[in-house]
C-alpha cells in the first residue's frame, strides 16, 4: 500500500513538470533565480520545485491609452488619442530586463512648462 502512495506521488510531482506551450508562446525557465533560457513552442518539462516560468505572448498586442489634452505651439488645446502597438521579439530580455525613459523627469526643469511638448526633439537630443 505503501508504495503504491509512493509511486504516484512520485509520478504526480513528475508530470507537474509538464507545460504544453501554443506557437506563439515561449517560456522563460529560471533555475534558482538564474536565467536558464528560452524554451519553444510545443511540450516543455521543468524540474518541479527548482524551476520557474514566465510565460511570454509572442503575438502583437494593443492597448489604448486614455485620451490626454495636449496644448499646441499656438496655444490651441486639443485632445489626442493613441493605440500602442508592441510585441516581443526577444522573450528572455523582455522579462529579464527593464528599461525606463525618465527624460521627461530628467529635463523638466530646464523648461518652461509651456515650450516642453512642443519642443521634443530638441529634448531628446538633451540640446538646450
Amino acid at each position: 500500500m505503501n508504495v503504491i502512495i509512493g509511486l504516484a506521488l512520485v509520478f504526480g510531482v513528475v508530470s507537474s513538470g509538464f507545460r504544453v506551450l501554443q506557437e506563439y508562446e515561449r517560456l522563460v525557465v529560471f533555475r534558482l533565480g538564474r536565467l536558464l533560457g528560452v524554451q519553444g513552442p510545443g511540450i516543455c518539462f521543468l524540474v518541479p520545485f527548482l524551476d520557474r516560468a514566465v510565460r511570454v505572448d509572442l503575438r502583437t498586442l494593443n492597448f489604448e491609452l486614455p485620451v490626454q489634452e495636449v496644448v499646441t505651439r499656438d496655444n490651441v488645446t486639443i485632445k489626442v488619442t493613441a493605440v500602442v502597438y508592441y510585441r516581443f521579439v526577444a522573450p528572455d530580455m523582455a522579462v529579464t530586463e527593464s528599461r525606463t525613459d525618465t527624460w521627461p523627469r530628467c529635463s523638466w526643469p530646464r523648461r518652461p512648462c509651456g515650450t516642453y511638448w512642443a519642443s521634443r526633439r530638441s529634448m531628446n537630443t538633451g540640446e538646450p
